[in-house]
């Protein structure tokens, strides 16, 4: 009877604890319903009504062509919720040997055994979002963890959770990356800088909104308003022209061990900026581009640059003709305390204004401005002002450097400062405001604002196209800007670029060595470093583009403009001449026909051939039957097309095909291709008919 009590009494004991747990349950489900419905009715209609901001893509930063320069590309971090609904400890056991050797082998950090305990800690503690590890993850290595096990589950099977973040990149890496600029960080240098800051407005779009609806028993975010992506800005800039500029620069930089340069490539008519180069020496033999922007930022005195403007402000005053004569005396000439000297020793004895401007004479051209301006010095400095000098030019990006042109009157106006103003000292431009002026010259007088951006597009349409802008519509009369390029064409012709000078195309430019004061050092006991530029426009007849180099510090006792920047210039030049079809005069076709001969060509797909011959009116013979791919002969009366079989499992015959076309032939059977040479293919290292090994190397000779 005992036993028989004390099971009755504990049976009741649990009947008493399941019912107060009905009466209170049911309790609870009408206070719910009856009393407190309002209230949590309200609180999930706050939760729809609460609004989420939508982030936009942020638009793109394209080159003239349409490459990126810069764009926002996603990247993932890991975590997990280690207490997902599906995420058993049954199903968690078994798998978390296998997915700790996974990350260990992916990751390379730490061994599958220290994996294993973080996961199991975080486990134990209830994490709901473990960061699995701090790193950053591609989208393509978001595919390969995606396949990891548990990971491979899901979010609600498995708790892994990949947050996406994006990141700006730039794919062309330090190429003009200054330029285009950089959109986080950087807050002791002025946060933003670059075009990224310049657009930002229409890079970043507009964002939109999203709401939390509850549907199938879970909150999900219903957009409310779209977020609208942003704008691409197409710049003018040319990555091509840029890497042939980076590659110049950085190599005369590194010969010279200079402290940094610039090197700007513009177009006379647009303005428009086709390439920008900042390099800075970060230790001996690397120099790096995103640094700081000089072109624009850094405004130094000119030197011998300036000069040009000096002495067409003496020409639109009438008080000197080209033809006039100049004594430069010995080399030395004295105003007031301080000597003037002119680089070549002994001096240049008479000159002709022409002269002393092409051998770059400081005497003699402090001599046409002191003598004819020394009693009313705001006169000489009124035209400079005219001309537009002493303005900043207004561009986009931030961060222009203010020009100095001293007045007289200032503080710092002293009886020599009119001499030495006049050949680039005592006064400071940037090297994008020099370029400007001399563009000017090259524009027939019409000075225009430089241009960074063609325009705004939307998925490859443009939506918004800029115009140049001009900032002076004459700098000066037409006969003067007629005789400054008389004198820049014979700076290059007989002057100090003579070693720029090329059969090709013709230059206009002036060089210049300046002395740079160091801090408060000044010129004086090691304090000065020199400048080295070269400023001018090609082809000097029909003037398409204009460039500026500025080499500073160069410090392996090579100082001189013509040498260091020179070089640089010319080698911009050439590639952009041997590549710009605009550079060729437009003539009249005259067939070759009536010359009893026809043009040769490479082998290549029968389409293209086809089209390429029927459009210059060539007749075209086919003595076979005609494959995809062809030679072709060139006979008395057309051309012949011949087939040019690829077989399939054998090598085929590719001599005499372009190297595109040769490599293309090659690849699509399985062949990895290595190219020697230039022009059309003259000799294979597999002979023609034998058996394709896949994956095996052959070479191709051009000639």
């Amino acid at each position: 009877m005992t036993i028989k009590k004390s099971i009755m009494f504990r049976v009741g004991v649990v009947y008493l604890f399941f019912l107060g747990l009905a009466l209170w349950l049911l309790v609870e489900l009408l206070s719910l319903k009856l009393f407190n419905s309002e209230k949590w009715k309200s609180m999930a209609r706050e939760v729809e009504r609460s609004e989420n901001v939508v982030e936009p893509n942020r638009g793109d930063i394209l080159d003239v062509h349409g490459m990126k320069l810069a764009c926002s590309v996603p990247n993932y971090r890991l975590y997990m919720d280690l207490l997902a609904e599906g995420l058993t400890d049954a199903k968690f056991n078994a798998h978390i040997d296998s997915l700790s050797i996974q990350l260990s082998r992916f990751f390379r950090d730490k061994s599958a055994a220290a994996y294993k305990r973080d996961l199991r800690v975080a486990r134990q503690k209830g994490r709901r979002y473990y960061m699995v590890h701090p790193r950053r993850i591609s989208y393509t290595e978001l595919q390969i963890v995606n396949h990891f096990p548990l990971f491979r589950e899901g979010p609600n099977k498995g708790g892994f959770i990949p947050e996406q973040y994006d990141q700006r990149k730039q794919p062309f890496g330090s190429l003009a990356s200054r330029t285009i600029g950089k959109l986080y960080g950087e807050s002791s240098k002025g946060g933003m800088v670059g075009l990224e800051r310049a657009y930002d407005d229409v890079l970043r779009g507009t964002p939109g909104t999203s709401v939390m609806k509850r549907i199938s028993g879970r909150w999900v975010p219903e957009v409310v308003t779209p977020p609208v992506d942003g704008l691409d800005v197409v710049t003018a800039l040319d990555i091509g022209i840029q890497d042939v500029a980076e590659h110049a620069l950085r190599t005369q930089l590194a010969l010279h061990n200079a402290q940094h340069g610039v090197a700007i490539l513009m177009e006379v008519e647009t303005g428009a900026i086709k390439a920008l180069v900042n390099l800075h020496r970060q230790r001996p033999g690397v120099y790096i581009e995103d640094y700081f922007n000089y072109a624009i930022g850094e405004s130094t005195e000119p030197g011998s640059t300036f000069k040009l403007a000096t002495l067409m402000a003496a020409l639109e005053d009438g008080v000197v003709r080209i033809g006039d004569s100049i004594d430069t005396g010995n080399g030395a000439y004295r105003y007031f305390d301080r000597i003037m000297r002119d680089s070549h020793h002994g001096g240049y004895g008479m000159l002709s204004v022409g002269e002393v401007f092409e051998k770059s004479s400081n005497i003699g051209i402090s001599r046409i401005i002191y003598d004819n301006y020394k009693d009313n010095p705001r006169r000489f400095v009124d035209r400079l002002y005219n001309m537009g000098l002493n303005k900043q030019l207004g561009i986009e990006i931030k961060g222009e450097g203010r020009p100095v042109i001293k007045y007289p009157g200032d503080n710092s106006w002293s009886g020599v400062t009119l001499p030495w103003m006049s050949i680039g000292y005592e006064v400071q431009m940037t090297p994008l405001q020099t370029l400007s002026f001399y563009n000017a010259v090259a524009n027939k007088g019409q000075m225009v604002k430089p241009m960074f951006a063609k325009g705004l597009s939307r998925h490859g349409k443009m939506v918004e196209r800029f115009a140049p802008v001009v900032l002076n519509s004459s700098i000066a009369s037409r006969e003067t800007i007629e005789t400054a390029h008389q004198l820049l064409v014979g700076v290059v012709e007989r002057g100090t670029a003579r070693n720029i000078r090329n059969s090709n195309y013709s230059i206009a430019g002036k060089t210049g060595t300046a002395q740079v004061a160091k801090g408060s050092q000044g010129y004086k006991s090691g304090g000065v470093e020199y400048q080295a530029s070269f400023v001018g426009y090609f082809p000097a007849d029909r003037p398409r583009y204009s460039c500026i180099v500025v080499v500073t510090a160069p410090s392996n006792n090579v100082y001189y403009g013509n040498v260091v920047a020179g070089s640089v210039f010319r080698e911009i030049a050439d590639r952009v001449y041997a590549t710009g079809f605009d550079f060729v005069e437009k003539a009249e076709w005259e067939r070759a026909e009536n010359y009893g001969v026809f043009p040769y060509s490479k082998g290549g797909p029968m389409g293209d051939l086809v089209t390429v011959f029927e459009e210059l009116n060539y007749p075209v013979y086919e003595r076979h039957p005609i494959n995809d791919w062809v030679s072709t002969l060139a006979s008395d009366t057309g051309v012949v097309f011949r087939p040019k079989p690829i077989p399939v499992g054998l090598v085929p015959a590719v001599i005499g095909m372009g190297a595109k076309d040769a490599v293309a032939v090659l690849e699509n059977i399985g062949l990895k291709v290595h190219l020697q040479g230039v022009g059309r293919v003259v000799s294979q290292s597999q002979q023609a008919g034998s058996a394709v090994r896949k994956g095996s190397t052959i070479f191709i000779r051009l000639g």
